[in-house]
């Protein structure tokens, strides 16, 4: 399997070890100690540890239809990492931002969670 690092790197075998025993969560695999997702050539994945903020954002789009128009809600989650790196990932279902939330909070006590204009102060780079 190919490794894709979201952030710092990682040994294979810590990693294969991890994603055998994590939670299946729509395109998400939450382990104890990453966050997997499959990507077209292989996995991706980050450390809760290394996850400083994150938050659920919706985006409204307007889309043209061939008798009108209509809006439509598109859901991503947004993890902001050392250095300010953002990561966004566009979700197909609310709930898995929900999921990967709570277990953030369980494996990294010390992330900031929701989304603030302070918090945008804070870490903006």
């Amino acid at each position: 399997m190919k490794w894709i690092p979201g952030a710092g790197r990682a040994e294979d075998e810590q990693l294969e070890a991890d994603y055998e025993k994590s939670t299946a969560q729509g395109k998400f695999r939450l382990g104890e100690t990453y966050l997997f997702r499959k990507k077209a050539l292989g996995v991706w994945y980050l450390a809760w540890r290394e996850i400083l903020w994150a938050y659920r954002q919706v985006e409204d789009v307007q889309s043209r239809l061939c008798c009108g128009t209509t809006n439509y809600e598109v859901e991503h989650l947004i993890l902001v990492t050392e250095g300010g790196r953002r990561t966004d990932i566009r979700l197909e279902e609310k709930q898995d931002a929900e999921t990967v939330l709570a277990w953030l909070a369980r494996r990294n006590p010390a992330a900031d969670i929701g989304f603030s204009p302070e918090k945008k102060e804070k870490y903006k780079n």
